[in-house]
């Protein structure tokens, strides 16, 4: 198949009209510009982690024609202790008719990582390969544990059973039993609650007093700020995450960021973010929040996977329905990537653009 040269240069802030249309009418997607218009203000002009003295990515021009894409993701991120910028490629497209020039935009991008630390959270099968030949190292989770809650048991079973007359009888005379035998075999009735539970719209100081206590237990994790967090919750244009904050005496404890699935036979909540649930009871009352979230959005499944050994050890305490996650491919390209393992570690499902 002839593939045609093209032009590569870095994207600049007046491109933003043009790469969100090239982005939109890409063969597969379904989003509109608009919508990729507000994704790139998002990764960029709205992002805390971001200068603009920074590269945003790269493009591919043939004439004045967009024909590829990489984007690049800025987040601050504790590396053992220091705080930096760290980086992450997304968005890897090229038209079919110039993809031998696709290489060029990832390589653009380790040159650009040399000496930083760059995330691969996102590849398919093709891309892992790429980014191991490129010098990239698999990020290896120590847990791979998936607790599940069940909000609603009536809509899980009604689901399962094809949704037939029958099936729904048989799952209104079954729900409140395995409601109640959830509560007591999963240690909830044991552990109990502690502390208060709100639900925030925006992250205050009470977040930046956590953090500066926080950074100091765990090494190498994102930076928590107020600022971030409230990026990532509340302006993203895919919609809102929600918030939880856990307070003991009035001083913010710990925190849990919810966000809604609508797909699949029932909407779920999963849990991308947990920070400071050190305790069963505190994780409870994160949970028991939870629960009461996911009847008012209707969801019938809570999933809260385990980000440590330590998370893995209270989900197993307090949820009888648990399984193994699916395997998460990230890799981490950096001088020491043995900062990314072990008790030092905590790496949760918003890292890199997952989860952005």
């Amino acid at each position: 198949m002839q593939t045609l040269d093209c032009a590569l240069r870095e994207v600049e802030k007046s491109d933003y009209e043009r790469l969100a249309a090239f982005l939109s009418e890409f063969p597969g997607d379904e989003h509109s510009a608009g919508w990729w218009m507000e994704r790139l203000k998002f990764w960029w002009d709205a992002n805390p982690a971001f200068d603009d003295r920074w590269v945003r990515g790269w493009i591919l021009l043939d004439g004045e024609r967009i024909v590829g894409f990489l984007g690049n993701i800025f987040a601050a991120f504790l590396l053992d202790g220091l705080e930096a910028v760290v980086y992450t490629p997304t968005t890897w497209r090229v038209i079919k008719e110039y993809r031998t020039n696709s290489l060029r935009l990832l390589r653009k991008h380790v040159a650009y990582s040399a000496g930083k630390v760059s995330f691969g959270t996102t590849p398919n099968v093709h891309v892992e390969k790429v980014l191991l030949r490129l010098g990239y190292e698999k990020l290896i989770r120590e847990e791979a544990l998936l607790g599940v809650y069940v909000a609603d048991f009536r809509e899980v079973l009604a689901a399962s059973l094809g949704r037939k007359a029958w099936g729904n009888f048989l799952a209104a005379i079954a729900a409140p039993i395995l409601q109640v035998g959830q509560k007591i075999f999963g240690g909830f009735a044991a552990a109990g609650t502690a502390g208060e539970v709100r639900e925030l719209k925006a992250a205050g100081k009470d977040f930046d007093l956590w953090w500066e206590a926080e950074r100091v237990r765990i090494p190498t994790r994102a930076v928590k700020t107020s600022e971030i967090v409230n990026w990532y919750c509340f302006k993203n244009p895919q919609g809102p995450r929600i918030l939880l904050g856990h307070y003991r005496e009035g001083a913010l404890t710990a925190y849990m960021i919810l966000q809604v699935h609508r797909s699949g036979r029932v909407s779920s909540l999963e849990c991308v973010d947990c920070g400071g649930a050190q305790d069963r009871r505190t994780f409870a009352a994160l949970l028991a929040k939870a629960d009461g979230i996911a009847r008012r959005e209707k969801c019938a499944l809570v999933y809260v996977p385990a980000f440590s050994p330590a998370m893995a050890e209270t989900l197993r305490s307090l949820l009888p329905v648990r399984k193994r996650a699916l395997p998460r491919t990230e890799y981490v390209l950096c001088e020491n990537p043995g900062i990314f393992k072990g008790e030092g570690c905590f790496l949760t499902y918003w890292l890199g653009d997952a989860g952005i």
